[in-house]
């Protein structure tokens, strides 16, 4: 009899552990996910750089729901309207519900995605929801957020180039600048008189700076002053009118000074690929301007109606334009308003606006 009850009780034993398993099998097994619901506290931004350490806004969600008692990540992604997230940006949440994005960091993801600054753009957020690589993950619905960016002006190492032109006061004179800090400058600033003279300070003032030690010219460049600096040199002179591009190397203790016009150029323009869209020089403004009919395809800027200098956008295209950089695409005809923007060195930019 004993026997009997101890086998009966094993039994019952092995039944239990049995149903248990099973109980625990059935909650390892992951549902397909309930999406989350996605809300921003504002979808029209003006972005201002002076706030860019200020919040801009705040996404949420509600949790979701996979069945299955694992921890849920979430994934924010940032695309552009109408691109149907080919492309987008993300900003992971980890397993938090909320996410605030500063004015720099929304402004910068608008760049990233090439929404054009000083213009409203249309950005497309979602959120998405995943506990592991082996279940496919669940997307909230799209919600639209119309932003205008700034343009975020980086302020580079700067030299001087006080002269004739503007007084001779270095506070106040153009600026050429180091973006690589190689002690390489740059810049670009109008002389609109001829026999203009002008000097290189490494400050606002006349505590030290640099001159022509020698210079030279090339025929084939008649464009082009170079020459070697020297401190305390004698002015650097330039004998025509006209927009320069001004480089100095401190540490070959070299200049060059090249004489500039510009225009556009591409299939987008009446010219195509094989002539020039001339631009004209504002003084006022310190632009280069023109009203333009354009095709959809492409166009560069370049200067002197040459490949020497020539700009295109960055990649994602952000407004502003890099030396040999890509094609800057119009991707519906009209007619643009064009804007090229050299007058704040080593931030070169551009607008192309269809009126």
């Amino acid at each position: 009899m004993r026997t009997i009850l101890n086998k009966t009780f094993l039994l019952f034993i092995c039944a239990v552990a049995c149903w248990s398993c099973e109980k625990e099998e059935d909650r390892a097994i992951a549902h397909p996910g309930t999406a989350p619901a996605l809300t921003a506290s504002a979808t029209n931004l003006v972005l201002n750089q002076e706030d860019k350490d200020q919040n801009a806004v705040t996404f949420t969600w509600n949790k979701s729901n996979f069945g299955y008692p694992a921890a849920v990540n979430y994934t924010l992604q940032f695309g552009k309207k109408g691109d149907n997230f080919a492309t987008f940006e993300t900003l992971n949440a980890e397993t938090n519900l909320t996410r605030s994005l500063t004015v720099n960091e929304l402004n910068n993801y608008a760049a990233k995605l090439g929404l054009q600054p000083a213009a409203a753009g249309e950005m497309e957020v979602r959120v998405k929801s995943s506990i592991t690589d082996l279940f496919e993950p669940v997307y909230s619905p799209v919600t639209t957020v119309m932003v205008t960016p700034f343009v975020d002006i980086v302020d580079y190492p700067a030299m001087y180039l006080p002269g004739g032109y503007q007084g001779w006061a270095p506070v106040t004179a153009a600026k050429i600048v180091t973006v690589s800090n190689d002690n390489t400058y740059e810049g670009y600033v109008n002389l609109p008189d001829a026999n203009t003279e002008f000097k290189i300070t490494p400050a606002p003032n006349w505590d030290n700076d640099y001159g022509v030690d020698a210079e030279t010219t090339d025929p084939e460049k008649p464009n082009e002053i170079t020459g070697t600096l020297k401190e305390k040199g004698g002015n650097i002179k330039v004998t025509s009118p006209g927009y320069y591009k001004v480089n100095a190397d401190l540490t070959a203790k070299t200049f060059s000074v090249t004489k500039t016009t510009w225009g556009v150029i591409g299939d987008a323009t009446a010219g195509a690929w094989d002539a020039d869209q001339d631009l004209t020089f504002d003084p006022v403004t310190q632009t280069w301007n023109a009203t333009l009919p354009l095709a959809v395809g492409k166009l560069k800027f370049r200067a002197n109606d040459a490949w020497d200098l020539n700009f295109g956008d960055n990649d994602p295209a952000n407004g502003f334009l890099k030396y040999g950089g890509a094609d800057i695409s119009v991707t519906e005809a009209g007619n643009y308003q064009i804007t090229l923007d050299l007058s704040v060195a080593g931030n070169y930019r551009y607008t192309l606006k269809k009126i």
